[in-house]
């Protein structure tokens, strides 16, 4: 069962605590979608469910050290130690509440695994820590906020999240561009963004292909700078 969605895309909350009422034997979403930067109620739907007596799993692919996760009270988190966390490819994590039904996740282990990636995991995890996940989170929310206001003041460029919303992914849309197209341009100029296709959200009605940014606890306003500079050239551009 699809959970409903409201018109900026999050759960709608009044719906939700219907639904789970009548009768849901699990639920599970992602906290952040790789393909838009809306930012779930987790702490709100997990209460309900938690209130319900109804497990919850929440992908945090997309939020894990980029959002405070301490009011997610899920029975399951999983997620990947790159991205947010800025760990290594190839490594995985199931985080389990320690009074969950779900006891059987070991048979998710492999029999071999890359020892130098679970290290490195590990040391993102301590450097997380140091700096605190608070301070991380503030500097991301902060530089995406201001990615989406710059990008929102170019002509023909259309931004699909609140600007103020907290998280690091910021989508967009050229007007007269593909998202491929706009991938293309700015990878020739050393820019690497990502080409959201329509496969990626394929339960979104309408969705359309864009382009998306991710602003990072190191990002600055240099970034920004050539990122800008980079659109307005390829606005000028005499194929376009």
């Amino acid at each position: 069962m699809e959970l409903s969605l409201d018109a900026e895309g999050r759960i709608d909350l009044d719906r939700f605590e219907r639904t789970v009422r009548g009768g849901l034997d699990l639920v599970t979403f992602p906290h952040v979608s790789s393909h838009r930067g809306i930012v779930q109620p987790a702490g709100q739907v997990t209460s309900v469910c938690h209130r319900l007596g109804v497990p919850t799993i929440v992908d945090v692919t997309q939020s894990a050290g980029c959002i405070d996760l301490r009011d997610v009270h899920a029975t399951a988190f999983f997620g990947t130690s790159r991205k947010w966390l800025r760990g290594p490819r190839g490594v995985g994590f199931v985080a389990i509440a320690g009074d969950s039904p779900l006891t059987e996740s070991g048979r998710l282990e492999t029999h071999e695994s890359s020892d130098a990636a679970r290290v490195g995991f590990a040391r993102a995890l301590v450097e997380l820590e140091e700096e605190g996940i608070h301070n991380v989170s503030a500097r991301i929310a902060w530089m995406a906020s201001r990615v989406r206001r710059t990008l929102q003041t170019l002509a023909g460029c259309a931004v699909l999240e609140p600007l103020d919303e907290p998280s690091g992914i910021v989508t967009f849309r050229c007007e007269g561009m593909g998202a491929s197209d706009v991938r293309t341009k700015l990878l020739a100029q050393g820019i690497l963004v990502s080409a959201i296709p329509v496969e990626r959200a394929p339960l979104e009605p309408g969705f359309r292909p864009l382009v998306r940014v991710a602003a990072h606890a190191y990002s600055n306003d240099s970034d920004l700078e050539r990122l800008v500079d980079a659109l307005r050239s390829i606005e000028k551009s005499p194929v376009l």
